[in-house]
């Protein structure tokens, strides 16, 4: 699911100097996209409303106005009709992953980055930090950065969509990376990691990581046929053992590691499969509303499951809470800014 916002414009220069328009500032996922005109935006309607026809449920697209430059109200209230009507494209299944809407936001995050050249070098990186070069065009989606390195380092093409490539940083705490968002298909791997950087105030700068993107360990068990697939789910489970995210028992963890000794990847994998700890994804902790209000826990997804780890606050002791998540059909995510005067 793409979410989308709208939260601000700017005016900018045609790329010949001859005139300025009002451009939306369109955020996906909770990161900035591009800069769109309201010309592109209506391509994408009319583009979607002929493909469609009247199988397009979403708002009224904001009509033209007479006038060329638009007063403060009247942008606001285009900006808002707008942010609503692309809310819809995106939260429709048949809509959001239709080549058309990919491609218009791919389209769209190239143009207004503006690269100086279209051949490319970027690097991805595997989880114990070693890293594969991929040669590829500043326009080339996520998909097809992906299928270049799995390529490269010797993945079946069959088990490529059992990966995905992150935007990932060095956790502050000094163990492994902290994985912030998996990047899709509407946008140019290289873009999103060059806008990220440039909006990192804190010196410490993302970069491009590819994971599993499954939790099931009987698909694990198939993908043990593939050499390729066996070496990046053993550098993620080694990683995740380093620097915390996956606890083992004392007895277990010498078993696993006299087997990455020997070089016997397979069996260090299935003896992880037999692990209840293994499979989850490691989040940034949050505050939750359970068991009481402003509760700061630590958040693990994995195993159809949800769990939080915190201290109990008459106790002092850990506890974890887990939910069974049988369907998931959305995350709610709250940023509460807090502000000092």
């Amino acid at each position: 699911m793409i979410h989308v916002t709208i939260p601000d414009t700017k005016s900018l220069v045609e790329a010949d100097g001859t005139r300025k328009y009002d451009a939306f500032n369109i955020h996906l996922n909770g990161a900035f996209h591009a800069s769109i005109r309201y010309s592109h935006l209506r391509r994408l309607h009319d583009a979607l409303k002929q493909e469609f026809n009247g199988r397009l449920l979403t708002p009224d697209f904001p009509g033209k106005k007479l006038k060329k430059h638009l007063d403060a109200k009247a942008l606001a209230e285009r900006r808002l009709a707008l942010m609503r009507y692309l809310q819809a494209v995106v939260q429709n299944s048949f809509t959001s992953r239709h080549r058309i809407t990919e491609k218009f936001f791919l389209d769209a995050q190239v143009e207004s980055f503006r690269p100086s050249s279209s051949n490319i070098s970027v690097d991805v990186y595997m989880c114990d930090g070693t890293k594969q070069t991929v040669r590829c065009s500043v326009e080339n989606p996520t998909s097809a950065v992906l299928e270049l390195f799995c390529r490269a380092v010797g993945i079946a093409p069959e088990n490529i969509m059992f990966f995905g490539l992150f935007l990932a940083k060095n956790n502050a705490q000094g163990k492994g990376v902290l994985v912030e968002r998996w990047l899709k298909n509407y946008e140019s791997p290289y873009i999103s990691l060059q806008l990220a950087n440039l909006k990192a105030m804190d010196g410490v700068f993302h970069k491009l990581i590819v994971r599993k993107i499954i939790w099931d360990t009987k698909i694990e068990d198939d993908l043990l046929a593939d050499p390729g697939a066996v070496n990046l789910l053993f550098t993620q489970a080694v990683a995740d053992i380093t620097n915390g995210n996956f606890v083992v028992p004392a007895d277990t963890l010498q078993r696993l590691r006299s087997l990455q000794l020997a070089h016997s990847w397979k069996d260090y994998l299935r003896l992880c499969h037999l692990q209840n700890s293994y499979g989850y994804e490691v989040l940034e902790p949050c505050v939750a509303d359970y068991p009481s209000p402003d509760n700061r826990c630590d958040l693990r997804v994995g195993r159809r499951q949800i769990v939080l780890s915190y201290t109990d606050p008459k106790t002092g002791e850990p506890v974890e809470s887990a939910f069974r998540a049988t369907r998931i059909r959305v995350w709610k995510i709250v940023n509460q800014v807090r502000k000092s005067f």
